[in-house]
């Protein structure tokens, strides 16, 4: 072959040369010795190269074609599982919110009851006590059969607020404030408290009085009336009372509810619990207390006639016809 110039030699090297990835023919004129020379391509295999594999195979699919959202349309799909356990994580989590806050809210007027270390709830203030007290005083001196009060000089009156003083000198009782009230009332032995701002408010009948034998047997009277006082339980059953008529209102009920038996009869022990550590701390004698209640015990026996007497559970007090009864056993701990 006659020498030809070195820019057509080229490019009748560059038409000659095998395609990419391919196996070199046998009808190649150019030689494997220099092909690594003009390969631009793949200097770094000689005589033998893989095969290209096929852009898609038959094993291989296509790609589906893609979609045009528009932008205001782009939302994530969630499954309804997912969004009803959603849903339901949401609402458990408002529904512990709200119990939490209204125990946090109800645990926040809880206080004890001295002497005895008892939680009970009370809304009242003592403003709202001192209400509580004038009505309670309005409603037995004036509208309860307008009963006559004794005069202040009077020698009942004088015992009565003597001994009502020895016991506010007892540690418990010196920053109670209180009013003695006597009525005249010689056929009902009775003796009540009511709440005031600073104290309370008690209210005893000669009857009580007469019912007593000792100035000890008074001062037990007089001390569970300031138990009651010091306690707070006017104000307890009141916010028990008003507690249970809001949620009777959320439900759509109307009825007398919150004034229960059991915790009338916890309070009566209370207020005889703590009016023997009055009597106690005062120096009157707390056995006069066993003796007033075997007195109670022995004319309730007399008007039943050999009948049964009331069972407890519908009473308002602890029955002292019971020697197992609470009242009993109170006052037989203080000998």
């Amino acid at each position: 072959m006659p020498p030809q110039p070195p820019q057509p030699l080229w490019r009748w090297v560059a038409a000659s040369q095998a395609p990419r990835w391919s196996k070199l023919s046998s009808g190649s004129r150019i030689r494997t010795s220099c092909f690594h020379k003009f390969s631009y391509q793949a200097p770094n295999r000689l005589s033998s190269f893989k095969p290209a594999p096929r852009l898609f195979s038959q094993f291989q699919q296509h790609l589906s074609p893609v979609e045009v959202v528009q932008a205001g349309k782009l939302r994530p799909k969630i499954l309804f599982r997912s969004r009803f356990s959603s849903f339901a994580s949401g609402a458990l989590l408002i529904m512990v919110c709200g119990v939490g806050s209204l125990y946090i809210y109800y645990r926040s007027f809880f206080g004890k009851v001295p002497v005895t270390n008892r939680e009970r709830m009370l809304w009242f203030d003592r403003n709202q006590e001192e209400e509580l007290g004038w009505a309670a005083e309005h409603w037995l001196l004036v509208q309860q059969n307008a009963r006559p009060r004794l005069e202040e000089d009077s020698v009942v009156v004088k015992l009565a607020r003597d001994i009502l003083a020895k016991l506010q000198e007892s540690e418990l009782a010196k920053d109670v404030k209180l009013k003695l009230y006597v009525c005249d009332d010689y056929f009902e032995p009775y003796a009540c408290s009511a709440p005031a701002k600073e104290g309370g408010r008690i209210f005893m009948n000669t009857g009580e009085l007469h019912v007593c034998e000792s100035v000890d047997e008074i001062a037990g009277v007089l001390a569970h009336e300031i138990g009651h006082i010091i306690a707070r339980h006017i104000p307890e059953r009141r916010t028990a009372e008003a507690f249970a008529r809001s949620i009777a209102q959320v439900f759509g009920w109307n009825a007398a509810l919150g004034s229960d038996l059991i915790s009338w009869r916890t309070q009566e022990r209370e207020a005889d619990h703590i009016g023997l550590v009055l009597m106690a701390q005062a120096g009157f004698e707390p056995n006069a207390r066993v003796e007033y209640f075997e007195k109670h015990h022995s004319k309730e026996k007399e008007m039943l006639n050999g009948r049964d007497p009331m069972p407890e559970t519908m009473s308002t007090h602890p029955s002292v016809s019971d020697p197992r009864s609470s009242n009993y056993i109170i006052a037989h701990k203080a000998s």
